[in-house]
């Protein structure tokens, strides 16, 4: 577990001593000097006053990728905005560690090649670029095998998004149809999900995706735009489904239930001794509300709003008729 050495200079006459100060934990452990009873009794008091200035400690290169609402592709006072940069924000309170973040060079997420490397987010983790990643990275047995994950900070799974107005409501219903093509990212999980399935309604829709190479795309926003022009259903993580259902032009809805359950952690090199300290804050995280608050900050319901609106507007508009129509008898 990591420690950060703090330097405390005692204002009621007791000499310089040095404590370790756990950032999990709090507890303190006092070295040197035979003074260690002396020092207990004065510890809270002294953490009162804030009279221990922190060395700086290290900071971590993170890797990223640009995906709405995690990552936003616009910067703010030149830094990045979205739920990751949040929840980094809240790490970096809690543990007293910084973190540098940049955006993964190829886009990717990251897959196995065929020489045993990773491309993606994972290579560069794997790799001297990044000290870890921090995205909407699924936790899976192949990444588990050269990653060591924290908890998951949020759980997803896999849903269809298609246009409104709906004319399929199940997974059923859109393998049973001939009439529009439904597809997945083309390096994600949701295909791997579909290409390893022994279900046979999943074999099925798999046999089919497989034949028309065309329905696959390279990101979750060119899905949601196909999805947009019309005949075409896009086969995706339900966190993110849920994002571009409620953003506006509200034109697009989530069908049916979960096909299955994941969760996103945040993807360390194996044997990180950071996993342990971060496992600890994303827990709290958890249990005080802080994961929720940034959940529903950047998960905002503007459809809602919006059908209110329209409601309003098409009733307000239709009284208008009925006075005008009255006035004209």
């Amino acid at each position: 577990m990591r420690v950060r050495e703090t330097t405390c200079i005692n204002r009621v006459g007791v000499r310089a001593y040095i404590e370790r100060v756990n950032p999990c934990t709090g507890r303190l452990r006092m070295i040197g000097h035979d003074m260690q009873t002396l020092a207990s009794q004065v510890v809270g008091f002294l953490m009162f006053l804030q009279v221990c200035t922190p060395v700086t400690s290290k900071t971590l290169k993170v890797t990223t990728i640009h995906e709405p609402p995690f990552v936003e592709k616009q910067l703010v006072n030149g830094r990045y905005t979205g739920f990751i940069p949040d929840l980094l924000d809240e790490l970096k309170d809690r543990l007293g560690i910084n973190f540098d973040i940049s955006i993964v060079k190829d886009g990717a997420y990251g897959v196995p090649k065929s020489d045993g490397k990773w491309t993606g987010m994972i290579g560069e983790v794997l790799g001297p670029d990044a000290d870890f990643a921090a995205a909407p990275l699924t936790i899976t047995s192949t990444r588990l095998n050269v990653l060591d994950f924290t908890l998951p900070f949020m759980t997803t799974g896999t849903v269809i998004l298609g246009k409104n107005p709906l004319e399929i409501k199940s997974v059923g219903e859109l393998a049973n149809q001939n009439t529009a093509k439904y597809g997945t990212i083309q390096n994600g999980l949701t295909k791997q999900f579909f290409q390893n399935s022994t279900y046979g309604l999943y074999a099925r829709m798999w046999a089919k995706m497989n034949s028309d190479p065309s329905v696959f795309v390279d990101k979750a926003a060119t899905g949601v735009d196909r999805v947009r022009q019309g005949n075409y259903y896009f086969i995706m993580d339900s966190v993110m489904a849920d994002y571009w259902s409620k953003h506006r032009p509200c034109d697009v809805k989530v069908i049916g239930n979960p096909l299955n359950s994941w969760g996103y952690g945040l993807a360390f090199s194996k044997g990180s001794p950071h996993v342990s300290t971060f496992n600890l804050a994303i827990l709290r995280m958890q249990e005080d509300g802080t994961l929720s608050r940034l959940r529903n900050l950047w998960w905002k319901d503007y459809c809602s709003s919006a059908s209110t609106i329209a409601a309003s507007s098409f009733l307000i508009s239709s009284v208008i008729v009925l006075i005008h129509s009255f006035i004209h008898l």
